[in-house]
């Protein structure tokens, strides 16, 4: 009967696969523990064909073996999870929507019964992250509520087991939730490309909020720490994914900071109090050359000041933006990693290229290949040269000289 189940199995005919599981579990001369492994593996298979009264029937079964409190879990979110087998994230037919509803329903229902009991813990993770993917995918507000019982069911499931949890698929879920929540709140209150950093007033009034906005950036680049940190004793995740896409992250926070403050320009930014002005253009109008010339020195001199301070800032942010995302590039490559977040991260290293040149994305690169594990090298125009999109134009094709005209 194994050797006919295994061989089922490996045909691809479940059906009949899951019909000689069951027909194991109900033989009573058979050793108790090999029926309750085929009690199991039979609710499995019926689950994936979606033979609902079937695998009704093997769970019945299985309960009569006694299984632990852990086993009863997962058997109890097998079940549950049945309908999300059958849902289709990039569906949009009627049966598929009434799949993710009736698939919601079952994993919320599994979910109440068992957040406080710590042998769900696992499957706790699993129901919550996949009932926030459901939400989210029709864009219901809820979905957050999810993302934040999927964080919480983690930080049980953690507690209960230990550190060894991290690293694990219920980690990378919580991970995802951790970053979907922190991502969503920097496209509100903090991204440039959301309206903010537009800075405005004198020079005193503008770097006044700059310094401000950076305060709340360093909050937000810590927050993502927990995911992005390559301490695992401070990350609490330990993803690789998500490691790499909340240090993409991190890079973005200071270069909507940086944007903000290198797009400030006049008239928004006022070099000159009204009284000033005034007192600028009288001297200017006057005409006595040293009355003019002070006008001008004036005008050079604060107009310097600004310069000097804005790069002082710049710099700043800078160096912790190309640091972040940099690292992010580099990781995503030693983790054969592709997403969207290393794209982007490259995109902008190498227009910041462009912008910075060489020398500085060297130096700001610096830490970066200075960790022997890391396997980097800055070399000039590396960025450019590897960015998403990039066309390499191929070489010239020079003509063979025409033949010698023959002279008849």
């Amino acid at each position: 009967y194994d050797s006919l189940s295994e061989a089922y199995v490996l045909f691809f005919n479940y059906v009949a696969a899951a019909e000689t599981y069951e027909k194991i579990s109900g033989i009573d001369r058979f050793q108790e523990p090999a029926r309750k492994d085929a009690a199991r593996n039979a609710l499995v298979l019926y689950a994936n064909l979606g033979d609902q009264p079937k695998m009704e029937a093997m769970r019945a079964r299985f309960l009569t073996f006694k299984p632990s409190a852990e086993d009863k879990a997962e058997v109890d979110y097998l079940v549950a999870s049945s309908d999300l087998k059958r849902w289709d994230e990039r569906g949009d037919s009627d049966n598929n929507r009434a799949t993710r509803q009736k698939a919601i329903g079952s994993l919320t229902a599994f979910y109440d019964k068992n957040k406080t009991n710590k042998a769900a813990g696992q499957y706790n993770v699993n129901a919550t992250y996949w009932v926030a993917k459901m939400k989210a995918s029709a864009a219901e507000r809820s979905a957050d509520d999810w993302w934040k019982n999927t964080i919480d069911a983690y930080s049980k499931y953690r507690a209960a087991k230990g550190d060894g949890v991290k690293g694990s698929l219920e980690a990378s879920m919580a991970a995802e939730a951790d970053f979907t929540l922190q991502d969503a709140e920097l496209k509100k209150n903090f991204d440039y490309d959301a309206g903010h950093h537009r800075y405005k007033g004198t020079v005193v009034d503008v770097i006044k909020k700059y310094q401000a906005d950076a305060k709340d950036a360093q909050k937000y680049y810590d927050r993502l720490d927990r995911i992005a940190s390559l301490d695992k004793n401070k990350n609490h995740y330990n993803a690789p994914d998500y490691i790499v896409a909340a240090m993409a992250r991190q890079g973005s926070i200071y270069d909507s900071l940086r944007t903000g403050l290198f797009n400030t320009r006049e008239p928004a930014l006022i070099l000159f109090t009204p009284q000033e002005e005034k007192l600028l253009q009288r001297l200017e109008e006057s005409g006595e050359d040293d009355l003019t010339e002070k006008a001008i020195v004036y005008r050079e001199n604060r107009t310097q000041l600004w310069r000097k301070k804005r790069d002082e800032e710049l710099a700043a942010a800078d160096k912790n933006m190309v640091f972040k995302y940099t690292l992010a590039v580099v990781l995503g490559r030693n983790f054969n990693i592709r997403s969207p977040a290393i794209k982007k991260a490259l995109q902008r290293l190498a227009f910041f290229t462009d912008l910075l040149g060489d020398p500085k994305m060297q130096e700001y690169t610096g830490p970066v290949e200075q960790n022997a594990e890391l396997k980097f090298k800055y070399e000039n125009g590396m960025f450019q040269k590897t960015r998403p999109g990039m066309v390499v134009e191929p070489e010239v094709s020079v003509a063979p000289p025409p033949l010698p005209v023959l002279i008849k």
